[in-house]
C-alpha cells in the first residue's frame, strides 16, 4: 500500500521538479531576506535623516526667535521720535 502511494506521489510530482521547486522557493526565500535588509537599511536612514531635521528646527527656531526680538527692540529704539509738544 505504501509503495502505491509512494508511486502515486512520484508520478504526479516528479523529483526534480520537486527539486526545482525548492531551489526556487530558495531563491525567493534570498530574494525576500535581501528585499527585508533593505527596506531595514532605509528604514534606518529615514529616521537618522527625521531625528536630523527635527534636531535642524530646534536649533533655528530659537535663533529666529532671538532675531526677531532684537530687531523689535532695536525698533523700538530707533523708531520714529515723536515731537516734542508745545505747552
Amino acid at each position: 500500500m505504501r509503495f502505491l502511494i509512494l508511486f502515486i506521489f512520484l508520478s504526479l510530482f516528479p523529483p526534480y521538479l520537486i527539486a526545482q521547486s525548492e531551489q526556487k522557493q530558495l531563491a525567493l526565500n534570498r530574494k525576500s531576506t535581501k528585499i527585508l535588509e533593505q527596506n531595514a537599511e532605509l528604514e534606518k536612514r529615514i529616521t537618522k535623516k527625521q531625528r536630523n531635521n527635527q534636531m535642524l528646527w530646534f536649533t533655528r527656531g530659537p535663533v529666529l526667535a532671538l532675531i526677531s526680538v532684537t530687531i523689535g527692540y532695536l525698533l523700538g529704539l530707533f523708531g520714529r521720535k515723536k515731537g516734542q509738544s508745545n505747552p
